[in-house]
């Protein structure tokens, strides 16, 4: 099951956490992981699964600003620079807006850089 999408539908668990935003009571639900046999935190969604758009539109535009700004940033420099997510969810954005023509990558991974196109 690598499809967040998959996650998402499977619902909260003894494995899997649901949250709408990044807040402070995150920390007791990561030691919560740590103590058992680890799981998963999707920050963006509510506990009926419902994706948060505003909360998707907002990390979309974010990541469209930050390339305009420097083309070469990589994923992990994305997710360094936008609070609340990680290189799979910058990876999950820019393959989003890859499909939807707003951005294309040039180059390899390594040296290679993003066109903004809208």
């Amino acid at each position: 099951m690598n499809n967040i999408y998959d996650l998402i539908k499977t619902g909260e668990g003894y494995t899997l956490e649901l949250k709408e935003r990044f807040s402070s009571s995150i920390g007791k639900e990561i030691c919560a992981f740590a103590n058992a046999s680890g799981g998963k935190i999707i920050l963006g969604i509510k506990d009926s699964g419902e994706i948060i758009k505003e909360s998707t539109q907002k990390t979309t535009q974010k990541i469209l600003e930050l390339l305009k700004q420097n083309p070469k940033y990589s994923r992990k420099a994305l997710s360094e620079l936008i609070e609340g997510i990680t290189e799979d969810g910058i990876k999950y954005h820019l393959d989003k807006l890859k499909k939807e023509g707003k951005i294309k990558r040039i180059g390899p991974d390594k040296g290679g850089h993003w066109v903004v196109l809208e």
